[in-house]
């Protein structure tokens, strides 16, 4: 994966000189990036991207804390799964509402709240997208990968661009960054599903 610091090296490389960007403001640039690019691929690869955690069901409690990196449950197999265990799915509960009495969950705040209280012990597991870890240093890895690091550089170059001289070239500029972005999104490598039998 490209760090931030090959990303940097590169544009300098491509640039000649770009001493005038403030680290904090390069870094932004590229979590922008790489958050669009995330958001792009969870959309139409979310099997490589999910994650799984067993949550231990308690009779009469409904409030279970969603893991620290959790972002939604919006993507295809992603939920909560009623299931001997994370590898055979049972049965996935339905996104239900508070006060509800058909057995299902919803998110509140920081909480996955099953409905209604649960009135047995169990066992459920939560599929989700997790949330990208914000790149705050030049050693962090981005989610984009060494071979797409040409069209990395000429997104870059054009925010540079924008930054440095202003906007008023700003429409061929977002036709440039949405074609470079494009290019790593048409060729980025999508990983089957696989499913136990």
């Amino acid at each position: 994966m490209i760090t931030a610091q090959q990303a940097y090296d590169d544009l300098k490389a491509y640039k000649k000189d770009i001493s005038d960007i403030p680290a904090d403001t390069f870094l932004s640039w590229i979590n922008y990036i790489n958050n669009f690019i995330y958001r792009e691929l969870i959309g139409t690869n979310s099997e490589h991207y999910k994650k799984v955690i067993a949550i231990n069901v308690l009779k009469g409690t409904s409030s279970y804390a969603l893991p620290i990196d959790f972002r939604d449950v919006k993507h295809w197999g992603t939920g909560v799964y009623k299931s001997s265990d994370s590898n055979q799915i049972d049965e996935m509960l339905p996104i239900t509402m508070p006060g509800s009495n058909i057995r299902g969950y919803y998110i509140s705040g920081n909480s996955l709240v099953l409905t209604p209280t649960p009135q047995n012990s169990d066992k459920v597991f939560l599929w989700y997208i997790p949330k990208l870890t914000k790149i705050s240093s030049f050693s962090d890895p981005t989610i984009i990968e060494d071979e797409y690091q040409e069209y990395f550089t000429k997104a870059l170059d054009v925010i540079y661009c924008q930054w440095d001289e202003g906007k008023g070239d700003e429409g061929f500029a977002d036709a440039r960054f949405i074609r470079c972005l494009n290019e790593i999104l048409d060729n980025a490598r999508e990983y089957p599903a696989i499913y136990v039998i």
